[in-house]
């Protein structure tokens, strides 16, 4: 695929110095039919409509061409997550703890166990976590930032996620 710098180049090459809907079009197919997800060119679009509507706020064009449904041009290539099996769970945790050094051993099983997010595990602090009742409360993640990883982020779930623990230690 070819940087997005050299790709502007080549398409505005002879051409008005101005982003229009054929060439929009062109440049979204030429992402997906190199390999981009639907995903992927989503959070593309998502940073370029809002920053063309600005222009035409400010006058500087007449209208969005970015302002469109995507899905109406790029298929929809997403596949549905499958949760691992039992089997491929503890063949996984057998990996790790052979291979793994047992560095991270007690945190996959807790992801196993809980379906919490990696950021939700490091976010939690000991106030949240309530082995009385048996139960997990989200109340933040863990957020990087450019100058250093912080746990002010809310958590995505909700405000507040509560996770009820399993009996069995193994299966936690």
């Amino acid at each position: 695929m070819l940087p997005t710098g050299i790709f502007l180049r080549k398409h505005l090459k002879n051409r008005e110095s101005y982003v229009n809907n054929i060439f929009r079009e062109a440049w979204f197919v030429e992402l997906h039919d190199d390999g981009l997800k639907q995903n992927t060119i989503t959070v593309l679009h998502s940073v370029l409509r809002p920053a063309f509507e600005m222009a035409v706020e400010d006058d500087i064009l007449r209208k969005n061409p970015f302002k469109f449904k995507l899905s109406d041009l790029i298929p929809d290539d997403s596949q549905d997550r499958i949760p691992l099996t039992k089997e491929q769970q503890e063949k996984y945790l057998t990996f790790i703890k052979d291979y793994g050094n047992d560095n991270y051993y007690d945190d996959i099983v807790i992801l196993l166990g809980t379906g919490l997010r990696v950021s939700e595990l490091y976010g939690l602090a000991k106030t949240d976590v309530d082995l009385k009742n048996r139960c997990l409360y989200v109340r933040r993640q863990l957020c990087r930032t450019a100058e250093r990883p912080n746990l002010d982020g809310k958590a995505v779930r909700s405000n507040v996620c509560f996770i009820s623990l399993s009996d069995n230690p193994k299966s936690l």
